[in-house]
C-alpha cells in the first residue's frame, strides 16, 4: 500500500534537482556506493567519508581525500564513478562543489569510455566553490573519474550531471539573455526603484545573464518584475521550469509566476553562488506569461531559463506511475459530481484529497480511507485541480466541470 501511494505522489509538484542527476550517489550520502577509489604506482592517499558539517556542502556527507604522494601519473590517485548512460552527440553539464585545506590544490575531472576521452582541470580554493564543465560524449556508456594532482587534503560533494536542453526544445525564447532583453519586459513602478541590465562577467552559461539591482522593492511584490512575452502550454501535460540564479548577499528572494487569467507561483531563496532551481507545475491554461518578482532589496543575477517541451521531464522509472493509474471520472463532470480512483492501491488515513479552483482557492476536501473517493457538490463551471496530499507531497489531476 505504501509503495503504491509513494509512487503516485512522485508525480507531485516538486522542485528537487536530484531527480535530474544522472550520477547515482553523487553526494556520497550512501558512502562509497557507486564509487571506487584508487591509490597506486607509488602514490599514497586515503579516501574517507566526511561527516563534519563544516566540511560538507550539502546533506550529511562528503568525500575527503588526503594525498601524501601523487605518484608518477596524473591518474595514480583517483576516484571512479560506476558509470552513467549518455546520448552520444548531446551536451551534458557536470557540476560539483569542492574545497581544499590550502589554496591551489588541483584536480582533473575526466569523462571516459574508449575511444571517447575528455577532461577538464580545476584549481581549488580553501572555501566551498561550485565548479562546472559542459562536454559532448561520443559514446553511450561513460565513466566519471576524478584525478587528484596535488598533495594535500581535499573535500568534494554534490556531483551532479544533467543533459543540457536543446535550445530548440525550450519553450521560453531567449531564456539565457543571449539576445539581450528580446522577449523580455522589465518593470519598476509605484515608488519602487530597480534597474535591469545585461551582465557579461557574472554568467552561468553562455556570454550573458540578467542583472537586477533592487534599491527599493516597493509596497507590492510585483512592483519590480521581469516579464517574459509568453509561451503556449498543453494543459494535459506537466512542465518543469529550470533556471540559474544567485544574489550578491545572503537573504535574496525571488518569486516566479505563471500567469494569464489564472495564477500560480513559487518562491525561491537564493544563495551567493550560482544554483540551479526547479519548479514542476501543471498549467492552468494554454497561453501563459512567466514573471519574476523581486520583493527584497539587493543585487541579483539570473540566467538560462528553460521550460523543455512536454514529456522531457526526467525522472527514474521507479518514480513514475502511468497517468492512467490515477483516474478522475467523469471528466468533464456535470456540476460537482465526480470520483477519484487509484488503480491497484489503497490510501492511508493520513492522506487527503483537495479540490482547488483555477484561482487556487480550496473548494472541497476529504480524507482518504481507500482507493476511491466520490464528490457531489455544486460547483461553478470551469477548470479545477484535484490534489492527492500525503506527508507534504501532492499529486495533481485536472478536471473540467460543465
Amino acid at each position: 500500500m505504501k509503495k503504491h501511494l509513494l509512487t503516485i505522489l512522485s508525480l507531485c509538484i516538486c522542485w528537487t534537482v536530484q531527480a535530474q542527476n544522472l550520477l547515482q550517489n553523487g553526494g556520497f550520502e550512501n558512502d562509497f556506493t557507486r564509487w571506487n577509489n584508487i591509490s597506486e604506482n607509488g602514490a599514497s592517499a586515503t579516501f574517507t567519508v566526511e561527516t563534519a558539517s563544516a566540511n560538507v556542502q550539502e546533506g550529511t556527507k562528503a568525500l575527503k581525500v588526503e594525498v601524501d604522494n601523487t605518484g608518477t601519473n596524473a591518474w595514480d590517485v583517483q576516484s571512479i564513478h560506476g558509470g552513467w548512460t549518455a546520448e552520444p552527440g548531446k551536451a551534458y553539464t557536470l557540476t560539483f562543489y569542492a574545497k581544499a585545506a590550502a589554496d591551489g590544490a588541483k584536480l582533473t575531472t575526466v569523462q571516459q569510455k574508449s575511444p571517447f576521452y575528455a577532461q577538464k582541470e580545476f584549481t581549488l580554493t580553501d572555501e566551498w566553490q561550485r565548479y562546472e564543465w559542459t562536454f559532448v560524449p561520443t559514446e553511450a556508456e561513460v565513466q566519471l573519474k576524478v584525478y587528484f594532482r596535488s598533495v594535500g587534503t581535499l573535500f568534494l560533494d554534490n556531483f551532479n550531471l544533467m543533459l543540457v536542453p536543446d535550445p530548440a526544445d525550450n519553450l521560453l525564447q531567449n531564456g539565457g539573455f543571449e539576445n539581450d532583453f528580446v522577449w523580455w519586459n522589465n518593470i519598476s513602478e509605484n515608488g519602487a526603484n530597480g534597474t535591469f541590465s545585461i551582465e557579461r562577467s557574472i554568467v552561468s552559461e553562455g556570454s550573458k545573464a540578467m542583472k537586477v539591482e533592487v534599491t527599493t522593492p516597493g509596497a507590492n511584490p510585483w512592483n519590480i518584475q521581469s516579464l517574459h512575452n509568453g509561451w503556449t502550454a498543453d494543459m494535459d501535460k506537466t512542465y518543469t521550469l529550470s533556471f540559474y540564479a544567485r544574489a550578491a548577499a545572503a537573504g535574496g528572494k525571488i518569486t516566479v509566476v505563471q500567469q494569464n487569467t489564472t495564477y500560480d507561483q513559487k518562491e525561491f531563496d537564493l544563495t551567493t553562488e550560482w544554483q540551479r532551481y526547479e519548479w514542476t507545475f501543471l498549467p492552468k491554461e494554454e497561453s501563459l506569461r512567466m514573471k519574476i518578482y523581486f520583493p527584497v532589496a539587493g543585487i541579483y543575477y539570473l540566467d538560462n531559463f528553460v521550460i523543455p517541451v512536454a514529456g522531457t521531464v526526467t525522472s527514474s522509472k521507479d518514480d513514475v506511475l502511468a497517468a492512467s493509474a490515477v483516474n478522475v471520472y467523469p471528466n468533464p463532470a456535470l456540476g460537482g459530481k465526480f470520483s477519484l480512483e487509484v488503480a491497484g492501491a489503497s490510501l492511508a488515513n493520513a492522506s487527503k484529497v483537495q479540490v482547488v479552483n483555477a484561482q487556487g482557492a480550496l473548494v472541497l476536501e476529504k480524507d482518504l480511507h481507500q482507493s476511491s473517493v466520490s464528490f457531489d457538490k455544486a460547483l461553478s463551471s470551469g477548470v479545477y485541480f484535484v490534489k492527492v496530499l500525503h506527508q507534504g507531497k501532492v499529486s495533481v489531476k485536472r478536471v473540467v466541470v460543465l
